[in-house]
C-alpha cells in the first residue's frame, strides 16, 4: 500500500460525519478489547512460543498494530483518523499468521491447527468489524479462498486436514466474519440515521435563533417607530414647530425607521447560515451614517451554538448602540473569530473584539452608565464566557469577549436506543452460527453416540434465537428473556455432550460451545438489564467451568466485550433521548415562531399604504411648510394610522384579520380609523355574518370623516362595534343577519354590532 492511497483513507474517515465517526470509535474500542483478551491469554498465540520461525515476525507485527489502534484510539486526537491504518494491516497480518501456522506446523493436526484456527476466526471478526463493508468482503473473500486451498493441500500429508477441517474451519470463520459484517454495517446505518436527526436539531436550533433574531429585530424597530415618526408626526400635528437642522434630522431619522420597516427580511436562515454580516448590517449602518469609518472582520470556522450566537448579537449591538450615542468616535472596528468547526460543524471557541477610538470612561462608571453587565457581561458570563473592558478617558474603548465549549456543549451522537443494538446484533449473528451449528450436525452426525440428542440442541438454541430475535423487534432482550436463555443454555451444551456420549471424538462434534458463546455476545450487547452481561458470564462458566480461569479466556472475551458496547449503547441512548427532546421543543417553539412572524410580517404590510415616508421627505427637503393646517393635518392622519396599525397583535384569529381589512378599507377612502381590541386572541371563529354587514355599512359610509372599531366584555358577552361618523346616507332600516346588526345612531353615525356568547 502506497503512501498516497493512506493518506487518501486518513482525509477520507476526517471527512465523516461524526456520528458515523462515534459509532466507528466505538466499534474499534470493542475490536481491540476483544482482540486483546482473545489473544494475550492464550499462550499459544503468543510468538515466541511459536515453534517454527517463519510466522512469529509476522505476528509481532500483528500484535504492534493491535497497539497502534490502541494509540490511535486513545491518543491525541489528531491521530485517531489512522486508526483505519493499523485496522487494515492488523488484519492482513493476522490473516497471514494463521496461513503460515497452517503450513509450518508439523505436529498432529488438531493440536497443531487450535492456533491457527483460532487466529481465522479472530482475523475474520476484526475484518467485520474494522474495514469498511466492501473492503471486508473482497478480503475475507480472499483470505477464506486461500485457507481453504492450504487446508485441500495439507489433506495429503499424514495427520492432515479431513473432509470436516477442509469445510468446517472457513465455514466457522465465515460465519464469524459475515455476523460481524452485517452488525457493523447495521450500526452504520443506525449512525447514519442519526446523523440525520441531528442535522434536524441544527436546522431546529437555527431556525429558531433566526425566527428570535427577526423578532428581536421587529421589536426593535418598533421601538424606534414610537420613539422617532410617531413623536415627530405628533410634534408636527400639534404644531408650533420650526423648520430647523433639528426638525430635519429628525425627519430624515423617522424616514431611515420608516424605511427599514419595509425591508425587513421575515426570511428564515437555512441550518448553519449564521450570517454575522446581515444580523449586524442595522447596527453598523447607524454608525456609518454618523460618519464613522466602521470595519467589520471576520473569521469563522463553524457555527456557535443559538444561544450563544442570539446572546453575542445582542451584546454587539449594544456595544455599537453605545459608541453611536456617547463615544464621539471617528472610527469602530469589530473583529469575530471562531475555531474548532467545519462548515456544517459546531465551533468550540469564539472571540469577539470591538474597538472605537473615541473619548473613553472610567470603567467602574461606565459599566452603571452603559448598561454593560446587563446587555453585555451579565449575559456572556452565564454562558461561560468572559468579557473585559478596556478603557480611560481620551483613549477610546476595547471590549473583548471570548467562550469556550464546555463538556456539556460538545455533542455526540451514537445510536438510537438499545432496540436498534439488539435488532442489528441478534439477527445477523444468531442466524450465521445456527446455520454453522446446522452444517457441523450434519458433517459429524455420523460420530454421535444418540444424534436424537444432537438434534434437539440444536432445535433448542434455534428456537431460543428466534425468541431472542422476535424480542428484539422494538426494544432490547428483556429481562426474563435473559434469564432464561442464561439458564437453558447450559441444558442446550448437556443435550450437545450426550449425543456424543460424552467422549468427543473431534472438535467440530462440540459446536455448541462456539453458537453458545455467540448467542452470549447478543445476550450481552443487547440485553436491556445492565446485568445481562453478569449473568452470560455465570452460565458460560456453568457450561465450561474452570472457574477462575475461564474469566479471562476468549468465551468470556467475546461476553465482556459485548458488555462494553452495550455500555456504550445506553449511556448514547440517554443522551440522545436529551437531544431529541430538546429538538422536539425547539421545533414547536420555532413553529410558533414563525407563525408570529408571518403575522407580524403580514401587518407591517399594511405600513406600506402610509403616507408618512413622503411627508418627512418632503420637510427634510424643504418642500412643504410644516406649519402649514394641510400638512398639520395630513401628520394627524398618518400618526393615527400608524398607531392604529401597531394595535393589530400578531394574532391569528378572524377579527384581527377584520380589523386590518377595516383599516386598509378606511385608508382607501381617507377615513381615519381608531383601532381598540383587547390583548390577546379573541376567541371568534365565524364571522361571516359580521363581513355582510360590514359590506354594506362600506356601500353606505360616503362621505364619512372617521370610524372606530371596538371589542368589549359586556356580561356573557364579547361585543364587536364598528361606528361610521359622518355618513352622508345612513338613514336605511336597521338590519340583522345572525348574531350581526347594523343600525343609524342619527347625525350621520352608522353602527355594525355583534354579540357573540363567551
Amino acid at each position: 500500500m502506497s503512501v498516497h492511497p493512506l493518506r487518501a483513507l486518513v482525509r477520507e474517515q476526517s471527512d465523516l460525519p461524526a456520528t458515523v465517526r462515534l459509532v466507528l470509535r466505538g466499534v474499534t474500542i470493542l475490536s481491540i478489547v476483544w482482540q486483546g483478551a482473545w489473544i494475550l491469554p492464550d499462550s499459544t498465540l503468543w510468538p515466541w512460543k511459536q515453534e517454527a520461525l517463519l510466522p512469529r515476525p509476522f505476528m509481532w507485527i500483528a500484535y504492534l498494530c493491535w497497539l497502534g489502534l490502541i494509540v490511535t484510539t486513545w491518543g491525541p486526537r489528531r491521530f485517531r483518523p489512522r486508526y483505519i491504518v493499523f485496522a487494515r494491516l492488523d488484519v492482513a497480518f493476522l490473516y497471514i499468521s494463521a496461513i503460515l501456522l497452517f503450513v509450518t506446523d508439523d505436529r498432529f493436526a488438531q493440536e497443531a491447527w487450535r492456533p491457527a484456527t483460532s487466529l481465522v476466526n479472530l482475523a475474520a471478526a476484526m475484518t467485520g468489524l474494522l474495514l469498511t463493508t466492501s473492503a471486508a468482503v473482497e478480503l475475507m473473500a480472499v483470505a477464506i479462498g486461500l485457507e481453504f486451498v492450504v487446508l485441500l493441500l495439507q489433506s495429503s500429508r499424514p495427520g492432515g486436514p479431513d473432509a470436516q477441517d477442509i469445510v468446517l474451519i472457513p465455514v466457522y470463520a465465515l460465519c464469524a466474519g459475515v455476523a460481524a459484517i452485517v452488525a457493523r454495517r447495521g450500526l452504520i446505518f443506525g449512525a447514519e440515521r442519526v446523523d440525520l436527526v441531528q442535522r434536524d436539531t441544527v436546522e431546529a436550533e437555527s431556525r429558531l435563533m433566526g425566527l428570535r433574531l427577526i423578532q428581536q429585530r421587529i421589536s426593535q424597530q418598533e421601538q424606534r417607530l414610537h420613539e422617532t415618526v410617531l413623536n415627530t408626526l405628533n410634534a408636527i400635528a400639534r404644531g408650533g414647530v420650526r423648520v430647523d437642522d433639528a426638525l430635519r434630522g429628525r425627519c430624515r431619522d423617522s424616514m431611515a425607521v420608516l424605511r427599514r420597516m419595509r425591508t425587513i427580511d421575515s426570511t428564515v436562515p437555512a441550518m448553519d447560515s449564521q450570517d454575522w454580516k446581515l444580523d449586524l448590517e442595522d447596527s453598523l449602518a447607524e454608525l456609518r451614517d454618523l460618519g464613522m469609518n466602521v470595519q467589520l472582520r471576520l473569521n469563522l470556522h463553524g457555527a456557535l451554538p443559538s444561544e450563544v450566537y442570539a446572546t453575542c448579537i445582542t451584546a454587539i449591538r449594544e456595544a455599537c448602540t453605545n459608541a453611536r450615542r456617547h463615544s464621539g468616535a471617528s472610527s469602530v472596528s469589530l473583529e469575530v473569530s471562531t475555531s474548532g468547526g467545519g462548515s456544517r460543524s459546531r465551533a468550540s471557541s469564539l472571540s469577539i473584539r470591538i474597538h472605537d477610538d473615541g473619548r473613553g470612561f472610567d470603567p467602574e462608571q461606565g459599566s452603571v452608565r452603559f448598561g454593560l453587565p446587563n446587555a453585555i457581561r451579565g449575559p456572556i458570563t452565564d454562558l461561560g464566557g468572559r468579557t473585559v473592558v478596556h478603557s480611560a478617558p481620551g483613549q477610546g474603548v476595547t471590549i473583548e469577549l471570548d467562550w469556550q465549549a464546555g463538556a456539556a456543549d460538545s455533542r455526540d451522537f451514537a445510536l438510537r436506543d438499545l432496540g436498534m443494538s439488539a435488532r442489528v446484533f441478534a439477527a445477523p449473528v444468531l442466524t450465521s452460527f445456527t446455520l454453522f451449528g446446522l452444517i457441523s450436525l450434519l458433517m459429524t452426525g455420523q460420530e454421535l453416540v444418540h444424534p436424537l440428542f444432537g438434534w434437539l440442541a440444536l432445535l433448542a438454541y434455534a428456537a431460543m434465537s428466534a425468541v431472542i430475535i422476535w424480542s428484539t423487534r422494538s426494544s432490547g432482550i428483556p429481562a426474563w428473556l435473559v434469564i432464561a436463555v442464561c439458564l437453558a443454555a447450559p441444558l442446550v451444551y448437556r443435550l450437545q455432550s450426550a449425543s456424543i456420549g460424552g467422549v468427543s471424538e473431534g472438535h467440530w462434534t462440540e459446536w455448541a460451545s462456539e453458537c453458545l458463546a455467540a448467542m452470549f455476545l447478543v445476550v450481552a450487547a443487547a440485553g436491556r438489564p445492565w446485568w445481562a452481561w453478569l449473568a452470560a458470564v455465570a452460565s458460560w462458566i456453568v457450561i465450561q467451568g474452570g472457574f477462575p480461569l475461564e474469566l479471562i479466556q476468549p468465551g468470556c472475551a467475546v461476553i465482556y466485550a459485548g458488555a462494553l458496547y452495550a455500555r456504550s449503547v445506553r449511556h448514547n441512548a440517554r443522551r440522545y433521548d436529551r437531544i431529541n427532546e430538546q429538538r422536539l421543543e425547539e421545533l414547536a417553539s420555532a413553529e410558533l415562531a414563525e407563525r408570529e412572524v408571518d403575522l407580524l410580517s403580514r401587518r407591517y404590510e399594511l405600513l406600506d399604504e402610509s403616507g408618512a415616508l413622503n411627508l418627512f421627505t418632503s420637510i427634510a427637503d424643504g418642500a412643504v411648510d410644516p406649519s402649514d393646517v394641510r400638512v398639520r393635518q395630513r401628520a394627524d392622519v398618518e400618526e393615527q394610522y400608524i398607531r392604529a396599525v401597531m394595535r393589530i397583535g400578531a394574532i391569528d384569529d378572524a377579527m384581527h384579520d377584520v380589523a386590518a381589512e377595516i383599516l386598509q378599507w378606511g385608508r382607501a377612502r381617507g377615513i381615519a380609523v381608531d383601532i381598540d381590541l383587547p390583548d390577546g386572541s379573541i376567541r371568534v371563529t365565524d364571522v361571516a355574518d359580521l363581513r355582510v354587514l360590514l359590506t354594506r355599512a362600506y356601500s353606505r359610509a360616503q362621505g364619512a370623516s372617521s370610524a372606530r372599531l371596538s371589542a368589549r366584555v359586556e356580561g356573557n358577552f364579547l361585543v364587536i362595534r364598528l361606528v361610521i361618523a359622518g355618513c352622508d346616507d345612513c338613514e336605511a332600516p336597521a338590519e340583522r343577519i345572525g348574531a350581526a346588526a347594523m343600525v343609524c345612531l342619527g347625525e350621520g353615525d352608522l353602527m355594525v354590532e355583534a354579540r357573540y356568547g363567551k
